[in-house]
């Protein structure tokens, strides 16, 4: 998956309720609905792509 210069939208699932929502990678926002004209990074992608490195990093470095 190409990066995207606007940050990429993932799919994640809350933990507490199953549902999915929508994160970005740039921005750090979340919505609970999908973002209108973005791409979104389906969740199973986060596991099996680059972006599922990314996301790695992404939640490693917030603990620091």
């Amino acid at each position: 998956v190409a990066r995207d210069p606007n940050g990429e939208w993932w799919e994640l699932i809350d933990e507490e309720t199953g549902v999915p929502y929508y994160y970005n990678s740039t921005t750090g926002a979340t919505e609970w609905d999908p973002p209108e004209n973005a791409t979104v990074v389906p969740f199973h992608a986060l596991f099996t792509t680059s972006v599922g490195r990314r996301l790695s990093m992404v939640v490693s470095n917030r603990g620091s």
